[in-house]
């Protein structure tokens, strides 16, 4: 989101004098070479110094604002093993305090892409217009309850976690009363601002009150003149996972998921209505469209394998982001968003055809469907690194003298909670790999602050209307 200049080096590249491939957050060279990338905004913020003295009277390209803030985590005394007053550091007033989370949700939620025919990046039009409405905004509170409740849990602060409760408040009541007094529904702030009362409630999701965003799910909806659904967001001119690079003709992602979820539900019907050759024909049909898509995406676009975790033959409880295989990257978290999407979704396709078509299949067809099942969750394990860890050059380069994983961004915990989600619950799957799923999903919860993620670690009833909110609420900052 920084302003990139006309060089795409990342600073290791241009200090080597190496061309570099400009891949986000980290380049390929630095990552093949087991080098820490060092990024691109020191370079570029001192090109846009240099630019701004050049051209006074030229109006200066956007710079984000977004960066990494935090606080150390409350822990008790070593000695006393009291802990420490939850209070913010004397030096740091309220309004700096506000300032830091605003800065940290654009850094952990937010990003544009580098090239819209692969990316669609995410609440990419968020910070500009936060920024343009000002700190006493309905949309820039929400955005900093999301950033106090999100950091207030993992860090054990309830004091930012109560403040985010009135933040969180304070937006909710504004932003119903506008409501009521009949402000412009086609204004994009306040289709952001549902989106982000519902991230909210995803984010503060516990045993006792898990169905909030339910509600902030069906308000996006209204706003945006569809149907609660996550299905409804491929309408409405969005093509939300077919930007130019994953789409091929008149198959996209979109449609697919599309024909899957009408399958679905008519699958859900009595069976004595149920056509069952016809359905077959059609659920075999629908996994060649799958296989086909897959192939025919361009490299761009597709996972570049960095390294290979090997087998513990002496765990069976794998590390979060230490599983045996491959370790994945992406050009970014979009990308890595809509390939996972297409692997959960391919997963529940596998799980049709062995529930509804055994009877059709031969032993030859099963084996197949099985080793496919098991290559898609490798995949989507490979990705988890890439997802969860702040830096993957550090973690690649740390290996072998650590089994912890640095969290980094909670865009990759909030995108890679469904997939998981549907890993742990495929009864396909041996116990080993959906054991790890929600290892994963905890630790999501706890080290991002997703108590949505928690809630899917350890449910496995969740009915079909939580679970499609959840997504719709999650997808749309795709489209916003």
């Amino acid at each position: 989101m920084v302003y990139q200049g006309p060089s795409r080096g990342c600073n290791s590249c241009r200090q080597r004098r190496k061309k570099c491939d400009g891949t986000r957050p980290s380049c390929m060279r630095c990552i093949k070479a087991g080098r820490v990338c060092g990024g691109w905004e020191h370079a570029a913020s001192l090109h846009l110094r240099q630019y701004k003295a050049q051209n006074a009277n030229v109006s200066a390209p956007f710079v984000s604002i977004a960066r990494k803030c935090g606080m150390p985590k409350r822990v008790p005394h070593p000695v006393t093993g009291i802990l420490p007053e939850d209070k913010l550091p004397s030096e740091i007033s309220r309004e700096a305090s506000n300032t830091f989370a605003l800065r940290a949700f654009f850094y952990n939620y937010c990003f544009i892409s580098a090239n819209p025919n692969l990316s669609r990046g995410y609440l990419s039009r968020l910070e500009p217009l936060a920024l343009r409405l000002g700190p006493e905004s309905e949309l820039v509170k929400a955005c900093e309850a999301v950033a106090f409740g999100g950091h207030g849990k993992p860090l054990n602060r309830p004091a930012l976690v109560q403040f985010a409760e009135g933040l969180h408040q304070e937006s909710l009541s504004s932003f119903a009363q506008n409501m009521e007094a009949g402000a412009s529904t086609n204004r994009m702030e306040y289709k952001m601002i549902a989106m982000l009362l519902g991230l909210y409630q995803i984010t503060m999701c516990s045993d006792e009150d898990y169905g909030n965003h339910i509600t902030h799910a069906k308000g996006l909806a209204a706003l945006m003149k569809i149907s609660a659904s996550p299905f409804a967001l491929f309408g409405k001119d969005i093509g939300l996972f077919a930007v130019p690079a994953f789409r091929d003709s008149d198959t996209t992602l979109d449609s697919l998921l599309f024909s899957l979820e009408a399958l679905w539900t008519r699958l859900e019907s009595p069976q004595s209505s149920l056509d069952f050759p016809a359905l077959a024909e059609a659920l075999v049909a629908l996994e060649t469209y799958f296989s086909v898509w897959q192939k025919r995406r361009i490299p761009e676009v597709k996972a570049t394998s960095v390294t290979t975790i090997a087998l513990r033959y002496d765990s069976n409880e794998h590390p979060v982001g230490y599983w045996p295989g491959s370790v994945d990257t992406y050009i970014d978290l979009y990308v890595a968003g809509v390939w996972n999407v297409f692997r959960a979704a391919r997963l529940l396709l596998g799980h049709l055809l062995m529930k509804f078509t055994s009877t059709i299949y031969d032993q030859d067809s099963n084996r197949n469907t099985t080793s496919t099942t098991y290559r898609l969750v490798e995949d989507i394990f490979a990705s988890i690194p890439y997802h969860l860890t702040d830096n993957l050059p550090a973690f690649v380069d740390g290996m072998r003298t650590s089994e912890q994983i640095q969290p980094g961004k909670h865009l990759g915990g909030l995108l890679l909670m469904h997939p998981l989600y549907v890993v742990a619950n495929l009864s396909s799957l041996g116990p080993e790999v959906r054991r790890y799923a929600r290892r994963c999903l905890e630790w999501i919860g706890e080290n991002h602050g997703l108590g949505q993620a928690t809630l899917l670690a350890r449910r496995s009833d969740l009915d079909r209307e939580y679970l499609s909110s959840g997504l719709m609420l999650i997808w749309s900052g795709f489209a916003m």
